[in-house]
C-alpha cells in the first residue's frame, strides 16, 4: 500500500501523518516512533486511547465534525436560504462519523424547523440515484457530509445543484471553491500549525502518549456570490460579515 511505503521510507524518530490511513499505516510500522498526525477521528480508529490523553505514540488533531459545527452549518443554510425547508443529506450510514455526525444534524434541524431526507451514497455508482431521490423529495438544499467520496465528487454535487437551483452547504472550503454555496470547516492552516506546535513539544521531550487529541479551534466560513446571484440568493448582512472568505 501507498501508505505503508511512504510511512516506512520517511519514518526516523518522528514522523508526521495528514490522513488516518498514513497515520495507520505509520503506526503499524513501529510502535515507538514518534506520530504527530491531523485526521479523522483518531479514537474510532484506533490511533489515540483518549481525546483526553493520546496513550501511545500518536497525538496530534482531529477534524471530525462535531454537533456544533454541523448545526452551525445548517443554521447558515437557512440564514443564506430562508424559505429552505427541505434538506437532501448526502451521507454513508455505514460511516462512523458520519451515522454520528447525523444526530448532530438531526437535532439541528429540529430547532431550525428544517425537515432531513437522507439520501443514501457508498460508492461513486450511487450518485445518479441519489440524484434522483433528491429531485422525486422536491429537496429544497442539499447538505454533504465531509467525506472522502462525497469531496472527491463534490463537482458532480455542485454541478447537479446548480442545474436544480439548490443552495448547498459543505464542510469543506474547496467545495465551496467549486461552486458550493458556502462552505464552513476548520482552519487547516491553523491546525496545521497547532500540529507543528505538538511536534515541538515532542522534539523538546514531552510524550505522545501524554498529550490530548485537539479538535479543530478556528473554523472558517467561505461564501460563493457568484453562486448566490445564479440561485437567486442574495447573502444577508449578517453571514457576510462573518465570511473569512467572499468567492465573487
Amino acid at each position: 500500500m501507498p501508505a505503508v511505503r511512504e510511512a516506512r521510507h520517511r519514518i526516523q524518530d518522528r514522523y508526521a501523518t495528514l490522513t488516518t490511513a498514513a497515520a495507520l499505516a505509520a503506526r503499524k510500522a513501529t510502535d515507538s516512533i514518534r506520530i504527530v498526525t491531523v485526521t479523522g477521528d483518531p479514537v474510532e480508529s484506533g490511533l489515540a486511547a483518549s481525546y483526553a490523553r493520546a496513550g501511545g505514540n500518536v497525538t496530534g488533531l482531529t477534524h471530525t465534525p462535531s454537533d456544533e459545527w454541523l448545526g452551525k452549518l445548517l443554521a447558515l443554510l437557512k440564514e443564506a436560504a430562508p424559505r429552505t425547508g427541505r434538506v437532501a443529506v448526502i451521507w454513508n450510514s455505514a460511516n462512523q462519523p458520519e451515522a454520528r455526525g447525523a444526530r448532530g444534524v438531526e437535532g439541528a434541524a429540529r430547532v431550525l424547523g428544517l425537515t432531513l431526507v437522507p439520501v443514501e451514497v457508498r460508492s461513486p455508482e450511487d450518485f445518479e440515484a441519489a440524484f434522483a431521490a433528491i429531485r422525486g423529495e422536491r429537496a429544497d438544499a442539499i447538505f454533504a457530509f465531509d467525506s472522502a467520496l462525497n469531496f472527491t465528487h463534490r463537482q458532480r454535487i455542485v454541478d447537479f445543484a446548480i442545474r436544480r437551483r439548490l443552495p448547498t452547504v459543505f464542510g469543506n472550503r474547496q467545495v465551496a471553491e467549486a461552486g458550493g454555496l458556502l462552505s464552513y470547516s476548520p482552519s487547516l492552516a491553523a491546525q496545521f500549525r497547532r500540529a507543528a506546535y505538538d511536534a515541538d513539544q515532542i522534539l523538546r521531550g514531552a510524550r505522545p502518549a501524554d498529550l490530548p487529541i485537539e479538535r479543530p479551534r478556528r473554523f472558517e466560513l467561505v461564501v460563493d456570490i457568484k453562486t448566490a446571484t445564479v440561485l437567486g440568493l442574495a447573502f444577508p448582512p449578517a453571514v457576510l460579515v462573518q465570511a473569512d472568505e467572499v468567492i465573487q
